[in-house]
C-alpha cells in the first residue's frame, strides 16, 4: 500500500472570503506499514498490564510506554504547516475521478455531523 498526502493552509476565514494555500504533497500522517504492528503491540503490552492486576510491575509499564511511543510517532506525523491534510492509498484510490467522489462523500459526512454546530 503506497499512501500520498496533501495539505492546505487556511490563510482567511471571512465567510466569502475564504483564502487557502496549497502545501503540496506533504508528510503522510498515516505511516501505515507500521501502524497496525504497533497498535499489535500496545494492545499485548495492555494485556500484560492486566494479568498483572492491582501491582503491575515497572517493567511491564516501561514495556508499555516503549510499544505506546513508537505508536504515538506512527501517528502524529501531521504536517505543522497545514490545516487540512488529506491522506489516501493510491493503490484504491488509483485517479483524481475516484479521489474526487471520495472527498465529496467525506464532504457530506461532515455535513450530517455535529462537528460545526454551535
Amino acid at each position: 500500500m503506497a499512501r500520498r498526502a496533501v495539505g492546505l493552509t487556511i490563510t482567511s476565514t471571512t465567510i466569502g472570503a475564504e483564502g487557502f494555500r496549497a502545501n503540496g504533497h506533504v508528510a503522510d500522517p498515516v505511516n501505515g506499514a507500521t501502524t497496525v504492528v504497533d497498535q499489535a503491540a500496545v494492545e499485548a503490552a495492555v494485556v500484560v498490564l492486566e494479568g498483572d492486576g492491582a501491582s503491575p510491575t515497572q517493567g511491564h509499564v516501561d514495556a508499555l510506554r516503549t510499544v505506546w511511543d513508537a505508536l504515538v510517532l506512527d501517528i502524529a506525523g501531521v504536517p505543522a504547516s497545514a490545516h487540512v491534510v488529506l491522506s489516501y492509498d493510491t493503490t484504491s484510490v488509483g485517479n483524481s475521478s475516484v479521489l474526487k467522489r471520495a472527498v465529496a462523500q467525506l464532504l457530506d459526512n461532515v455535513a450530517g455531523s455535529n462537528d460545526f454546530s454551535a
